[in-house]
């Protein structure tokens, strides 16, 4: 059985960069608000001390592609209404 995040809680795992150094170190899911987000995370030294690292995060709903951008605030452009449309005549 697949991980499954509850409420305020996730989970990051090790991911298998492959041949792709643009990749994420680690993948995993969280859910905050009932919504499941995709979470990304890359390790990178902290500039100005190699000696120290730090991790980059990203987050998106699951599901959702990277290019599509805000995908469920996504609403159809509101219907023109002709002030007119109120008059009996």
């Amino acid at each position: 059985m697949a991980y499954q995040p509850k409420e305020g809680s996730g989970a990051l795992f090790k991911n298998d960069k492959g041949d792709n150094p643009a990749r994420p170190d680690y993948r995993g899911d969280v859910m905050i608000g009932g919504k499941v987000y995709e979470l990304s995370a890359w390790i990178k030294p902290l500039s100005g001390d190699s000696t120290k690292k730090f991790m980059s995060l990203s987050a998106k709903l699951k599901g959702q592609r990277a290019d599509s951008g805000q995908q469920e605030s996504r609403r159809p452009p509101p219907s023109r209404r002709n002030d007119d449309d109120d008059i009996p005549w």
